[in-house]
């Protein structure tokens, strides 16, 4: 009698430990609200400027005419105090957007060690926005990157002709 009482509180521990560990499990597996969503510094690169609540900015920083109607831009802002950097391109709406890439080059102070961050198509789904100035045009943005004791600039080539990319000055 006694063994079949210690056999029925292993099973039901077992239960509940089970029971316990996929609970948890759910929690963690669960996708957080963006609202719960914090990051700071280098841990916010890759997001998406236009749902950030910006205490300075965003303006424009520099800017460069391309080829065919196209421009490049640096867009910067400040937000939970540190400073961040994008790239926006503006074209004609009736162009053929997907045969360009922008992209943001963060480069240290002395320019010995860069990155390519944050490759983007114009036109690409979710980015591009019809431009509030003239509806003859679309403005595509990439993703943001912290850009504070870095200097950096926003490029825009023509794909598979790397050489002749048009870049912002430096910032």
């Amino acid at each position: 009698m006694h063994q079949q009482r210690r056999r029925a509180f292993r099973v039901r521990a077992g239960v509940v430990l089970a029971t316990l560990c996929a609970a948890v499990g759910t929690l963690l597996s669960a996708p957080a609200p963006a609202w719960a969503a914090s990051c700071s510094g280098f841990g916010c690169d890759g997001h998406d400027p236009s749902i950030q609540t910006w205490q300075y900015g965003p303006r424009s920083q520099a800017a460069r005419e391309f080829a065919n109607g196209y421009s490049i831009e640096m867009r910067s802002g400040t937000t939970d105090g540190d400073f961040y950097v994008w790239a926006r391109t503006r074209y004609p709406s009736g162009s053929d957007p997907y045969n360009h890439s922008m992209y943001i080059e963060r480069c240290h102070n002395d320019y010995t060690v860069c990155e390519i961050l944050g490759e983007t198509q114009p036109g690409a789904d979710g980015k591009t926005v019809s431009d509030p100035e003239s509806s003859n045009y679309s403005i595509t943005r990439s993703p943001m990157y912290y850009d504070v004791g870095r200097v950096s600039r926003a490029c825009l080539y023509r794909s598979g002709d790397w050489a002749r990319r048009t870049c912002t000055t430096w910032y």
